[in-house]
């Protein structure tokens, strides 16, 4: 027997399994010992390749003359009738290529298995052996639910007629003179499995090659009938390298883009989602060489579930985008960090682990893989929360201690100025965008540094704000803690040294040029506030809050 070979009509859309074998029969009959024709049966009754169609016909008739079983594979009977059909190139002829027949009257041939009525050997045995190529419909019918983890069972039914008891079916495996025992012996059985190696033998079901008698229709074994049963799983690992893997790393690469700020690269972000996106939709159009489905597969399960985590990415990006928008840069940060790794080293493989793991019949790895996910989620949210709730508050109490800071002392100053920058720097990068960095500067300079209980017009804070965004510009809307320190010692805040100008030592308002001077040469508005420093009565009410949080 050579491989079997399942194949789709595509015109049909139909799975028909190949069959290229060789089948022999015996079977001990008297009568033909009497018949006097019998020394010509073996001409009248064998078939040599090539033998034109009106002789098959004719040879076929004298089949009629003698009782010989009438085999059947699958409901398709085996005749020596040639095969008008005009088949595709590729395909084969459903026609018996060669036939022999032979009568040995008294000799004693040995049985496959125990003989009827417990005989060993054949009396009087007639012996017929068919070689042909068939094509047969496929029982039971090809399930691919789980493709390409599936598990497909094949089953060659051979009939021998009416009145016959195929006895050495169930012996097929186990005597050493059949096929399946010898290659069994020799550790070759996958010779049996189509050549493409797309199958491999389903070890982990009972029987996965077996011989028996079916059953009938009121549950009674039918003697007349052998089914030879192959149960075979696809191999997966061509699918999964072609594939399974590299559509993970298209994703995985898309997804990459949610480690991009929204500020500055949310067209980028979007174009590369988007490529995903495309890419896993080809391959739901994918011909997976399994014919028109009226339903859908594992593998289509698996493309959109990658759609899906794409789409998420997207929406999570148009809403860190709305509150970039909004002026919520710190939330808009909190949530990017936190997504981002939630997605990337969480969400993402294990929800690609579990679809897999159930695919592979592993329900209890998927199910891991599921809570697991749960798990992460809820972390993440938690985080998400402390950040943003917690760090709220720390910032406002790090902005209440900079205000109450002393400005006569430069190395408190200093002090809180840098612990309310890094309580402001959520990533830990050492920057802050010029729209928080503003609150900063309002807490630490717009205030009476002099001590004389006066703000004057062109005060500090409007002057830093502008110094900043000049600043800014230049470094794309980021301001660290150095070009901060700088920005104070060019607006005559500091002295070179680092002590902060005013008090009791420098006079902020002076009028001179010089080192100690104001670079400001126009008039100054003297505006009377409390003690408390220079801020509008909004800008208390909001100190005042901060002082009660």
């Amino acid at each position: 027997m050579a491989p079997f070979r399942p194949t789709l009509d595509t015109g049909n859309n139909q799975w028909k399994l190949e069959l290229e074998m060789t089948i022999s029969l015996r079977w001990a009959d008297s009568r033909l010992v009497s018949v006097p024709c019998r020394l010509k049966l073996g001409d009248m009754l064998s078939l040599a390749p090539g033998t034109a169609a009106a002789v098959r016909e004719a040879q076929e008739s004298d089949r009629s003359i003698i009782w010989m079983p009438t085999p059947k594979i699958n409901d398709s009977a085996i005749t020596y009738r040639a095969d008008p059909s005009n088949v595709a190139p590729g395909s084969i002829k459903n026609e018996v290529s060669e036939a022999t027949f032979t009568f040995t009257g008294g000799a004693t041939t040995p049985w496959i298995g125990a003989g009827p009525g417990g005989s060993t050997h054949c009396v009087d045995c007639a012996h017929q052996t068919l070689s042909f190529t068939w094509a047969i419909g496929i029982e039971p019918l090809l399930l691919f639910d789980f493709y390409p983890f599936d598990h497909q069972q094949f089953t060659i039914r051979f009939d021998l007629g009416e009145q016959v008891d195929a006895f050495s079916c169930e012996h097929l495996l186990s005597d050493k003179s059949s096929l399946f025992a010898t290659l069994e012996a020799e550790g070759n059985l996958d010779s049996l499995l189509p050549f493409t190696d797309e199958y491999s033998w389903n070890t982990g079901a009972a029987e996965p090659l077996s011989a028996h008698h079916p059953k009938g229709d009121g549950g009674a074994v039918d003697k007349g009938k052998c089914d030879i049963t192959f149960k075979v799983k696809r191999d997966t690992s061509i699918i999964f390298l072609k594939v399974i893997i590299p559509t993970i790393i298209v994703v995985y690469v898309g997804l990459l883009a949610v480690l991009l700020r929204a500020e500055d690269h949310s067209g980028d972000r979007a174009a590369l989602l988007g490529v995903s996106l495309l890419i896993n939709m080809v391959n739901i159009e994918r011909d997976n060489g399994i014919g028109k489905l009226a339903y859908s597969v594992w593998f289509d399960t698996f493309n959109l579930s990658q759609i899906i985590i794409i789409v998420i990415a997207v929406i999570e990006g148009l809403i860190e985008y709305r509150l970039h928008i909004a002026g919520r840069e710190l939330e808009c940060l909190i949530l990017q960090s936190v997504w981002s790794w939630l997605l990337l080293v969480g969400f993402y493989p294990l929800m690609t682990a579990a679809i897999i793991l159930g695919g592979a019949d592993l329900p209890e790895g998927a199910l891991a893989c599921w809570i697991l996910m749960g798990i992460c989620f809820f972390i993440a949210l938690c985080v998400g929360y402390y950040r943003i709730r917690i760090g709220r508050v720390r910032r406002k109490q790090a902005l209440k201690r900079l205000f109450d800071a002393d400005t006569r002392d430069p190395e408190d100053f200093m002090h809180h100025f840098t612990a309310a920058f890094e309580a402001f720097d959520e990533l830990g990068a050492g920057v802050l965008h010029i729209d928080v960095a503003r609150e900063l500067f309002k807490a630490a300079m717009n205030r009476d540094y002099d001590g004389d209980g006066q703000v004057t017009g062109f005060e500090l804070f409007s002057n830093s704000m502008d110094e900043a965004r000049k600043v800014a510009t230049a470094t794309g809307g980021k301001l660290s803690i150095e070009a901060c320190e700088d920005l104070f010692a060019k607006l005559g805040v500091t002295k070179p040294g680092g002590s902060i100008r005013g008090g009791d030592t420098d006079t902020v308002a002076t009028k001179n040029g010089g080192p100690s001077s104001r670079r400001y040469s126009k008039p100054e508005t003297v505006v009377p506030v409390t003690p408390r420093g220079s801020i509008s009565t909004a800008e208390e009410t909001e100190i005042q809050s901060m002082k009660t949080e």
